[in-house]
């Protein structure tokens, strides 16, 4: 993006903050005016924002410890959604990400309610 459009990394980050405040003042408009079909949209939006993600990689970056590029390679190897991971032994997904995060990513998936009340919110 910076040698695309030829910005620094403080305009960068500058024009993300404005956009990012710019979609939470829209939200809260929209719940001013009770337009709640667009709540979940800009929700979305904020979250790809700040993590620098397309829609496909929300999911994976709900987990703790993955971010974009750590969700890219699970995506590419075939780890779509969370439930991709929770089937999958932690050896597949060890290779892919080592294996303590493998493991760390397994115990988030098994049974621990805060990452799908995460996902929820973040979603």
């Amino acid at each position: 993006i910076m040698q695309k459009y030829s910005l620094t990394p403080g305009e960068l980050h500058s024009r993300l903050q404005i956009a990012d405040w710019l979609l939470y003042s829209l939200h809260e408009i929209a719940l001013v005016i009770r337009k709640k079909g667009i709540l979940t949209p800009l929700k979305k939006l904020r979250v790809r924002i700040e993590k620098g993600v397309r829609e496909e990689l929300l999911p994976l970056v709900t987990l703790e410890g993955i971010g974009r590029v750590r969700a890219r390679k699970l995506y590419n190897a075939g780890f779509r959604l969370l439930e991709d991971l929770r089937e999958a032994p932690v050896e597949s997904i060890a290779r892919i990400v080592g294996e303590k995060i493998a493991i760390k990513i397994k115990s988030q998936l098994e049974g621990k309610k805060e990452t799908k009340e995460r996902q929820t919110s973040l979603l």
